[in-house]
């Protein structure tokens, strides 16, 4: 499998995880269990979006999906993570 693949199943997994609407995953319900409000998954899927050239497609996903009332400073840091660490140009 090359980088390109890795990467778009990466994003398909994270995608049945994270964005299921119609039935809860066992991870995903799992995770809200235990308290996890879901900035574990948000990070590394937009990262992933990013390498396959998703990156506008991945924040509209993660703006949906993140609810937090934190999301402007979750946000703010996750831009500049991602652009520090080289995913956004």
């Amino acid at each position: 499998m090359n980088d390109y693949g890795f990467y778009s199943f990466l994003v398909r997994l994270a995608e049945n995880i994270i964005f299921s609407t119609d039935r809860p995953t066992e991870c995903g319900l799992e995770a809200r269990k235990q308290g996890d409000d879901g900035k574990g998954f948000l990070a590394p899927y937009l990262a992933n979006k990013y390498m396959l050239g998703q990156g506008q497609d991945g924040w509209q996903r993660v703006q949906q999906a993140y609810k937090g009332r934190d999301r402007t400073k979750y946000f703010a840091d996750l831009r500049k993570f991602l652009r520090e660490t080289g995913y956004i140009k």
